[in-house]
């Protein structure tokens, strides 16, 4: 399938090209060139994009929620109108944003967005939402000093043990967990997320430099 879309402005990494036109072939971009050069006769669709701009889909890292719903509620139906929304603005593909609360939520959050991230693919009925890429995982292994809007009562000491837990839940579809490094324990969970190949953030933390640097070394 070849389509074509003309007369766009887009958005490059460089400049805003305007007249141009977009060539893209099986789903893929795969040229972008002067209006003057086109042959339009082929090409299976020709779009015209009346001057509006185009721009590449954003990718959303750390998403909690849209529409009045959050990543955490409970069934599929929360998560489908999130990424409905998301992609009627633009964000293509996002990471569910899985926050600090009782261990049996977390756990259950990451059991449902693991099992609809894998429902995703080769799939219809997701051509309308964006794509949840995996999850990012905020807390619970943060400072009571500076936990923000995590809440504290649910706040714990960072456990290498109840970390796998929280893998093997998600079906390793966990990409990045953010942590205050100065924790007990926060360094040996740093060490098995960085074998795992997931990537640890520093995330409402009190830690000094030198403890911030220790952890940076790390991973």
């Amino acid at each position: 399938m070849r389509i074509l879309i003309k007369n766009v402005k887009i958005i490059t990494p460089y400049e805003i090209v305007k007249n141009y036109c977009i060539a893209i072939e099986n789903g893929k971009i795969v040229d972008l060139f002067e209006k003057k050069f086109v042959k339009e006769e082929f090409y299976d669709e020709v779009i015209d994009a009346k001057g509006n701009y185009v721009s590449p889909g954003f990718i959303d890292i750390h998403c909690h929620g849209a529409s009045g719903y959050d990543v955490m509620d409970e069934g599929f139906m929360p998560l489908e109108s999130i990424a409905r929304f998301n992609l009627k603005n633009g964000v293509t593909s996002f990471f569910a944003a899985v926050m600090t609360g009782p261990i049996e939520k977390i756990r259950y959050s990451l059991k449902n967005i693991s099992v609809y991230i894998s429902s995703q693919h080769g799939s219809d009925t997701f051509k309308d939402k964006a794509s949840i890429l995996g999850i990012y995982l905020e807390g619970p292994y943060f400072s009571k000093a500076k936990k923000g809007a995590q809440p504290e009562e649910y706040l714990r000491v960072p456990d290498k043990e109840e970390m796998a837990f929280f893998l093997e839940d998600s079906q390793h579809f966990i990409k990045v967990v953010s942590l205050a490094p100065e924790l007990e324990g926060a360094l040996e969970v740093i060490k098995y997320l960085k074998k795992e190949e997931v990537v640890i953030a520093l995330g409402h933390t009190d830690a000094s430099y030198e403890e911030a640097k220790r952890a940076l070394v790390l991973g």
